[in-house]
């Protein structure tokens, strides 16, 4: 059974701002607008996104050997889980938050479940690894596998994980030119934009306004460029791109 492969995750309907349907869970993740995130705070927002989303530790277990990526990802979840209050909490509000629906673990079962109406329901293996990619999609996030050795002690490797989704998490909220903050970027849009202000920018999904505050950036290279052209500068030594051509930049 793959999830992923049957999810409606593609630009246009991330442009709109279309709710993804998890298949076979009942529910859909709709994806958090702006005041989202202004309401929650910057810093709790980019931490449940990186607790929803990051990828599980390589570790060398008798018993994960001949099952599949997903199954092994989700038994080293729950054993997380299991082990680190701290984590269960967050990861626990992380994904009530994105998903809009109740998510406890149970501690004497190891499982998670999620509430749907008045029925507890049992997470299975698919459904986390369809909801870390639709979260990653839904924040223009790379999904990939970092290549790691083994550790003695899976403590050692989640601390090394959260260390580097911190590192991930920085390179969202700012540059690495500048100590640009999410802030800045969000009330320069609204400046620059002729159709967005400080009112409306808030209605929009994150990876809208990433499509667009990085749309904007094209539009001023481009006009930046042919004026060059236009005043003398040497055509050969300016790259024009234009505008409407696809977006390269993607956060890693």
């Amino acid at each position: 059974m793959t999830i992923i492969n049957d999810l409606q995750v593609d630009n246009l309907s991330l442009l709109y701002g279309k709710p993804v349907l998890i298949i076979g869970s009942g529910f859909s993740i709709t994806p958090k607008k702006l005041k989202d995130i202004a309401i929650l705070g910057e810093e709790l927002y980019f931490k449940y996104l990186n607790v929803a989303t990051m990828e599980m530790p390589s570790l060398e277990l008798e018993e994960l050997n001949n099952i599949d990526t997903t199954t092994k990802d989700y038994f080293l979840l729950m054993m997380l889980l299991n082990q680190s209050i701290e984590f269960r909490f967050t990861y626990e509000q992380a994904l009530t938050f994105f998903l809009d629906v109740s998510v406890t673990y149970n501690t004497e079962e190891q499982s998670l479940y999620y509430k749907l109406d008045d029925d507890e329901i049992l997470f299975i293996p698919e459904q986390i690894e369809a909801i870390k990619y639709v979260l990653r999609k839904q924040h223009n996030l790379e999904t990939q596998k970092e290549s790691e050795n083994p550790a003695d002690e899976i403590a050692k490797k989640i601390i090394e994980k959260q260390k580097a989704g911190r590192e991930k998490v920085a390179k969202i909220k700012q540059t690495q030119e500048s100590k640009i903050t999410f802030c800045d970027l969000v009330s320069g849009a609204a400046v620059f934009s002729s159709s967005l202000n400080i009112l409306n920018i808030w209605n929009l999904t994150y990876y809208t306004f990433y499509n667009q505050f990085h749309r904007l950036k094209m539009v001023e290279d481009y006009d930046i460029g042919l004026k060059s052209i236009m005043a003398g500068a040497d055509s050969k030594k300016i790259k024009l791109k234009h505008w409407v051509e696809p977006i390269q930049t993607k956060q890693e």
